[in-house]
């Protein structure tokens, strides 16, 4: 039973129920996704952690807030952490089945978009999904994750804005240029 105070204070039950659903999350993503993928992340940005910038690199450098959003937004991962969870999911079994991870990516599952690229040995499937986050003041991370043709894992993370250019488009393009 809550005590008479702790029931009088505006919000109280609010942030008591975000903070024990943040903790149970971390602990459950950690344990079934991270671990699998032998990868250690954090919810909260470190000071090793890049910073974002915008297009003039005139205004400081900025850890964008991990409370803003849910989810993957709070996470702060390495590129090499990214393709070790992207591994994990595609080729383990740790994560998911892979059999359970290659359909659910063929149904467009949390993806942004879904290509069938003609290969010299067949047609193979792309899967991109994209990351952009920006504080209003024009200071951007970005980044980009493609499951590619012939097992190829791309992670690209930008810390400043690219002019009018998204990052998946350039990650396509240059695909489409090298991978036969």
């Amino acid at each position: 039973m809550l005590s008479l105070a702790f029931q009088k204070t505006p919000h109280a039950h609010d942030t008591l129920w975000d903070a024990l659903s943040v903790d149970d999350y971390v602990k459950y993503v950690s344990r079934n996704i991270l671990r699998p993928a032998s990868v250690t992340a954090k919810i909260h940005p470190a000071d090793e952690d890049s910073l974002a910038y915008s297009a003039s690199l005139r205004a400081p450098g900025w850890k964008a807030d991990p409370w803003l959003g849910a989810g993957t937004d709070a996470w702060w991962f390495s590129v090499d952490e990214i393709l070790s969870i992207m591994s994990a999911y595609w080729d383990g079994d740790g994560i998911v089945r892979k059999s359970a991870s290659h359909q659910a990516l063929r149904y467009n599952f949390g993806l942004d978009d879904t290509k069938e690229w003609q290969l010299s040995d067949g047609v193979q499937d792309c899967f991109m999904k994209s990351g952009y986050w920006s504080d209003g003041m024009s200071r951007t991370q970005q980044c980009s994750v493609t499951f590619a043709p012939n097992d190829t894992l791309i992670a690209v993370f930008v810390n400043s804005p690219i002019a009018s250019t998204n990052i998946p488009s350039i990650v396509e393009r240059h695909l489409q240029a090298n991978i036969s």
